[in-house]
């Protein structure tokens, strides 16, 4: 998350629910269109599979 939101590419929250940790992207602005969201969950898993330092 941290990576992500540091990029400028997205701003991401997180949560817990039921002990795990999950992240939060608040889709609601009016300009927002399905290209929006899908090219921020390919950031996601990008990022997701990329190695930790």
């Amino acid at each position: 998350m941290e990576r992500l939101n540091a990029s400028g590419d997205l701003y991401l929250t997180h949560t817990r629910v039921g002990g795990r940790v999950l992240l939060r992207l608040a889709v609601g602005g009016p300009a927002t269109e399905e290209r929006h969201v899908r090219a921020a969950w390919d950031r996601i898993r990008e990022e997701a599979a990329r190695p930790t330092a």
